[in-house]
């Protein structure tokens, strides 16, 4: 499980967003949606339970809305 952050397609955005999260004390990974878009997520998590508290930070440290999604390697 991932908490999706934000999809963007200029990959300065993508670097810009991992350091704010990163700065913040989250755990971020990246993962290609397709040919134009990188999507910046938190996690992984094991649990679905762990991606909903993580949900929950993002949005009161950053003030982001993320979605909790299932990663596949």
């Amino acid at each position: 499980m991932g908490v999706q952050i934000g999809s963007f397609g200029n990959p300065e955005n993508v670097e810009r967003l991992r350091t704010e999260l990163e700065e913040q004390g989250f755990s971020v990974f990246t993962r290609e949606r397709n040919e134009e878009l990188t999507a910046v997520l938190v996690g992984p998590f094991e649990t679905s339970a762990q991606g909903e508290r993580a949900m929950a930070l993002v949005k009161e440290r950053v003030n982001y809305q993320g979605l909790l999604v299932r990663v596949r390697d």
